[in-house]
């Protein structure tokens, strides 16, 4: 998929340094924004989504899509404030569905899934070969709950539903095909 996207992609000390950790986050292989979807389960906690638009301006804006990235003990928060006075963190489930862990926003605070709210940024290194710059792409990795704490990769899933959202997913393989892939862009 070939897109123009009409913003400069940041590293995450741009965003941390100059942006006070505000950005939005974007799927490298749908361009889908890493947003929250609108329903609460039982306990208050919402499926996390990349949303796949044309429209960029409009969900550069939108509040379901507005991160802010903080210093966490082991990593970083990723912190969404869906509407005023509605906090989310993103955190990894607990359950496996095919291997794979679903990513949620919660809205209360849980002491006990403090290691699954902590995600580790690394930007992934681009081989120039004398052609113009690449973006910065970074892959978001979350732990598990062994002793070691494996690193799953934040994936967008594949299947898109009809308002154009992929369901955010963490596994333990790279997709080869860049699902695992995310830009970091500052807020307008």
């Amino acid at each position: 998929m070939s897109k123009c996207f009409p913003h400069l992609t940041l590293s995450l000390e741009e965003v941390i340094n100059n942006h006070d950790g505000m950005c939005v986050i974007i799927n490298r292989a749908y361009f889908g924004f890493l947003s929250l979807g609108s329903g609460l389960d039982s306990v208050g906690d919402t499926i996390a989504v990349a949303y796949e638009t044309d429209d960029y301006e409009k969900w550069m804006r939108d509040s379901t899509c507005i991160w802010q990235i903080s210093q966490a003990p082991e990593g970083y928060y990723f912190k969404n404030e869906r509407a005023p006075g509605e906090e989310f963190y993103l955190f990894r489930g607990a359950d496996r569905d095919q291997g794979d862990y679903t990513i949620y926003g919660e809205s209360e605070w849980h002491d006990d899934r403090k290691k699954r709210t902590q995600f580790d940024i690394m930007p992934i290194p681009v081989l120039h070969d004398g052609g113009p710059p690449a973006p910065i792409s970074h892959y978001i990795t979350v732990g598990d709950d062994s002793f070691y704490g494996r690193g799953y990769y934040l994936k967008s899933g594949v299947a898109k539903s009809e308002s154009g959202s992929h369901q955010v997913y963490a596994t333990l393989n790279h997709t080869g095909d860049h699902r695992d892939e995310w830009y970091l862009f500052a807020v307008p």
